[in-house]
């Protein structure tokens, strides 16, 4: 299952309102509104990465500081 993303964002005490990301962001826009849309974003970012070029791609560093985090938060909720 897959559900469109979507950027909000709010001033001060203003209600969220949607955020259009900059159109220039955006490397598959004729996938728009698609779960494709997606995961052709991830997949790119991925191909940078095994390229050697620049990427945001999550690396195995990043699953493993995930990993702590959630651990910490579950010790917490536990410890209660």
């Amino acid at each position: 299952m897959s559900a469109a993303l979507t950027v909000e964002g709010a001033r001060d005490k203003e209600s969220l309102s949607p955020l259009a990301p900059p159109a220039e962001y955006d490397r598959f826009p004729e996938l728009s509104g698609t779960p494709a849309h997606n995961v052709a974003h991830l997949y790119a970012q991925i191909v940078e990465a095994l390229s050697g070029r620049d990427s945001d791609a999550p690396t195995f560093e990043h699953a493993v500081e995930l990993h702590r985090w959630i651990e910490a938060i579950a010790a917490k909720a536990t410890a209660r």
